[in-house]
Parts: structure tokens; sequence; C-alpha cells
């Protein structure tokens, strides 16, 4: 950080802190108001800032930028608005000498190049977007922000590219680049948008944005549940785009981004650089999502939790676009098969990661490269998978025991556990550290791994003891092979390429 905070204390009304929240869940940036010094304390008091993420709680690491005596680094650059007309301060990325004397510098200007405003009662009908090249947007973090739904999101309801009030739009073959904000932000009504081939990079938010609205303002908000106006996005279809480098200045950012939003197709897309989650599902209004044959790698670069794949679901919803006919908080179930997953970095709870609350998750025939597969709440389907290095597998079964009728299950899946790794078996009828595991199946599984700890809800055992206390629903048909992951390498390869028909 260069110069003690002293030295900069008469320049620190121009600054900006960047603050991570605790475990990184999200990035919180603040103007500084001033600068003091008291006791020997050097203190920095925010101005505006700190809802870029809607859940509280402690900071963690930061940083300061814009100041002068902070200048240390190679392409930071200080901007003096105080002096007419101000002055640009540039640290080249040299060694030695002044900088190259045609050095230009391009300042943007704007936060949106593009915008399409309609209504759902008159709306854009076929819009097509095609072969354009969109980049160097201004920062948008200090931007007033909103809480999309009932997950951990703030979002700033801009972007590049912002649409509202469309039916058949179309976005083929773009090149989105350099955007210090979110690329793409689908709002409100739009019908059957499209986003395909094309290409994200360098994006200061998230890459592409879907965010509904409901009645948030009348009555206090207590109408904010209700989305049977359809206000929202439905039946968008994001396929064969590159989305990488995301998330520059937010942290909380995603290559794929929903909330209030039902019906996604997202096909074929790859996704990696990121620092959380690459796709995120915000709340579970409406459902029938679609997500296959994707490639999700590196995510989660900066965080300590998610996976490549993350949802919530802690608010209902009432819809038209349910699993029943007509108004109904039943979401149809999600489908999320046929991906290629990688939980490295902080992805460290799966590459399916179902959070809180969240309902109707069919997991299926997913390649997945670490962590585990997270269960919370009910309805959520782990099959025909292949996972390999599992960290552990079965964890966090946190049912409140009511939803017996249509339970969380996992059968038919091939695991490779790292050595010494924990297996939760699937508990029926009883209780694991005070949380009701109550109808949650498993079954038909093939176990692999070296040393691996079997806890269930009557301790720890062996998978073979597990299974004797109850032969009629405790793994039944599920097998364990005691040995190294080391060994299984060619095992697991050929496993991949079977599933994903390469």
């Amino acid at each position: 950080m260069g110069a003690a905070p002293s030295d900069w204390a008469k320049k620190g009304a121009g600054a900006t802190v960047q603050a991570f929240r605790r475990s990184h869940w999200a990035s919180w940036m603040f103007d500084v108001d001033s600068v003091g010094s008291s006791d020997g304390t050097e203190t920095i008091r925010f101005g505006k800032g700190g809802y870029q993420g809607c859940r509280g709680g402690p900071g963690q690491d930061w940083f300061v930028e814009n100041v002068l005596e902070l200048l240390d680094n190679a392409n930071e650059h200080y901007v003096d608005l105080d002096v007419s007309p101000p002055v640009i301060y540039y640290q080249p990325n040299a060694t030695t000498g002044p900088p190259k004397q045609d050095l230009a510098a391009s300042v943007p200007m704007l936060k949106t190049l593009l915008a399409a405003n309609a209504t759902q009662d008159d709306p854009i009908v076929g819009l097509s977007i095609t072969s354009v090249g969109f980049r160097d947007t201004m920062p948008t973090y200090m931007d007033p922000h909103g809480v999309p739904s009932s997950g951990d999101w703030a979002l700033e309801r801009m972007g590049a590219v912002f649409v509202e009030g469309t039916t058949g739009l179309s976005i083929d073959g773009c090149q989105f680049e350099r955007l210090d904000g979110n690329a793409i932000m689908l709002s409100g009504y739009n019908r059957a948008a499209s986003v395909t081939n094309s290409h994200f990079a360098w994006t200061g938010g998230t890459a592409i944005a879907a965010w509904g609205r409901t009645d948030e303002m009348t009555d206090a908000g207590v109408h904010g549940w209700d989305a049977t106006a359809g206000d929202i996005p439905q039946g968008t279809v994001i396929t064969d785009n590159i989305m990488r480098e995301s998330g520059i200045w937010e942290k909380q950012s995603s290559c794929f981004f929903q909330a209030k939003t039902a019906g996604t197709t997202l096909l074929r897309n790859l996704c990696f650089n990121l620092p959380r989650a690459g796709f995120n599902f915000n709340d579970g209004l409406g459902g029938g999502d679609e997500v296959h044959d994707n490639l999700i790698f590196n995510s989660c670069r900066e965080t300590s939790d998610h996976g490549p794949i993350n949802s919530w679901d802690r608010q209902p919803y009432v819809s038209t676009f349910g699993a029943l006919p007509g108004a109904t908080a039943h979401m149809k179930m999600r489908n999320i098969s046929y991906n290629f997953l990688v939980a490295n970095y902080g992805g460290g709870n799966g590459a399916v990661d179902n959070d809180d609350q969240s309902l109707r998750y069919d997991n299926n025939h997913n390649f997945q490269v670490y962590g585990h597969q997270k269960f919370k709440t009910g309805t959520i389907r782990s099959y025909g998978n292949v996972i390999a290095y599992a960290t552990d597998y079965g964890a966090k079964w946190k049912t409140p025991g009511t939803i017996v009728d249509d339970p969380n299950v996992m059968y038919d899946n091939k695991v490779w556990f790292v050595d010494g790794a924990v297996y939760h078996a699937a508990c029926t009828g009883q209780k694991r550290g005070g949380d009701a595991w109550v109808g949650k199946t498993a079954y038909n599984n093939a176990l692999v791994g070296l040393n691996i700890t079997l806890a269930g809800c009557k301790g720890t055992m062996s998978l073979a003891e597990w299974q004797a206390m109850d032969p009629t629903k405790n793994d039944v048909g599920s097998t364990y092979a005691d040995d190294r992951i080391a060994t299984q390498a060619a095992q697991i390869i050929a496993a991949a390429r079977e599933l994903l028909g390469l």
C-alpha cells in the first residue's frame, strides 16, 4: 500500500476503499469521507457505499485506490480533479526511464452503450444484435444497487447492453470486452431472448444477468412475492458462449446470474476465471431451467464458498410458470445434466451447491471434480454422476424433517474419494447433530477410496456395518472398494469419457 496513511490524509477524501466481506462472499466499495489521526490511531471515515452485497457481516481484506502517495505499482493511476484541467498520474509498466511519449489514455464516458426500453404491453419484437463489439464502459459499482431476490446478492440494474420489454431478442456473435460493469442486463419483461456464440472477457461485474420485477413498492412491499404479472425474463436461451475473467471489480458476480427469472436454458457454454460461482440462481421462481453440456472451471477463485453452480431459495414466489396450473409457488424441476464441473479453488461446497432452502433440482450425469454434493431442504436428486477427488459426499443434509413425501436422493453415482475422506450416510427417520434426517435415501452408489470414514446417524463405522444395521434402507446396493485414488486415474477418465460421450 505504499506510504503510511498519515502521508495521504490530505488526499483521503478522493479515495475509494474496496473491501471483502468475511469469507469473501461479496465485496464492498466505499467513498472515503475523511482520514484522521487520534491518539496515534489512523481512522478512515467512510462516505457513500457498502451496498454492493445484501448480506452483512464483518470485513476482511481491503485496499485503497486513487491516492497519489500510493501510486507505486505498474499500471496504477491517479486522477487529480482539484486542478483545472484535471491531471492523470500514471505509473508505467517499465523498469527504467520515463513512459513512451506517444502513450495514449482513453477515458470511458458511458455506462450503457445500447439500451432497448419498452413494456410488457407494447414490447420490442424481433430485435437482433449481430456481430457487434462492445467495450470500454465506466465502472458502475458505486451506482445504486438493489436486492434482486432472496439470495445473498445485491446488484445494479445496469449493463453495457440493457434490454427491457422485448420478445424474441437475439444477441449473436458479439464481443463484450473491458466493460467495467455488467455486460448484458435482461431486466423485467423479456420473452424468448437468446444470447449465442458471443465472447465475454474482463467484465467488471457479471457477464449476463437476468432480473425480473415484482411489486415491491405498494402496501409497504407486502406483494413482493407475487410474480403473476409476468414481468420477468422467461424462456431465455444462453448457448455456445465463452465467458471468462468476470468480476474484476464486483466479486459477487458470475458468468450468468438470474433472479425472478424462469425457464432459462444454459447450453454448451464455457465459463472460467471468475471470483464466485459460474452460474447463480438467486431464487426458485417458476423453475424449469435446463443446464446442459457446459464446462465450468476456475470459479470461486477469490472465495471460500460456493461451487461452479450455486442456488438459493429462501423466499417463495407465486407465478404462472410453475409446475401446477395457474398461480402457484410450486416450481418445476431444474435439470442440471451432462456438464463438466471442476470445483477447484474455493469451490469446496461441490460442483452443484444447492444452498439454503433450495428445492427441486435434478442433478444428473455430470462429471464433477473435487468437492461434494450438497443437499439442503428437499427434492434434490443426485444420480448417474461421476465424481472424482471428492472431499466428502452426502454432506449438509439440513432438512427440517417435514419434506418426507419428496425426499433428497442420491443413487447410481460413481464416487472416487481423496484418501481419508468422509462419506456421510443418508439416515432415515433418525437425527444427527440436531438436524432431522427424514426421508433421505441413498442406494446403488459405487464408492472408491482409501481409509474412508463413514459417518452416519449411529456414529462412525464401515459401509458394511451401516448396511447391516438395516438391510432394507441403509445404502441398499451401494459398494465400497478400498483403493488409493492415485491408482484409479484410467478408470476415472474412462468413466468421464463414457458419461460425456467423448
